[in-house]
């Protein structure tokens, strides 16, 4: 951490206390490939749309975030054989995006996005740090 100047009461001019300024190393900026396939749902998404409506019926107050929670518990109850229904459709999804991105990165669209990753990380390195 790198002191800052004791800051001070507005109205008395007493020192109250120091802060601390800690620097961080620049964050690099992900390209977002708008042409790529789109990545599969998982099994926990696949089943959370299946159940999403019956927990809202059930909680019609709840929150988006309590509602995370009350799913992400359900979830975790799931019995695995049915867990296994979601995974299977999760894995045929994924064996689908597989094939797609293999097709995917042979067309001069992934290239061009190589090609912008490759410029952001140049910019980030020539970045300077102060």
């Amino acid at each position: 951490p790198i002191p800052c100047v004791p800051w001070q009461s507005q109205t008395s001019g007493h020192a109250v206390g120091t802060f601390f300024f800690v620097a961080t190393a620049p964050t690099m900026v992900k390209v977002k490939d708008p042409n790529a396939p789109k990545r599969a749902t998982s099994a926990y998404f696949l089943w959370m749309n299946d159940n999403r409506e019956k927990v809202q019926k059930k909680n019609p107050e709840a929150s988006m975030t309590e509602m995370s929670k009350i799913l992400g518990d359900m979830w975790k109850s799931v019995a695995e054989a049915a867990k296994k229904k979601y995974q299977d459709k999760y894995e045929a999804a994924k064996k689908k995006y597989d094939k797609a991105m293999e097709k995917y990165r042979k067309t001069p669209e992934f290239a061009a996005h190589q090609a912008r990753v490759q410029e952001e990380k140049v910019k980030d390195t020539k970045k300077d740090v102060r």
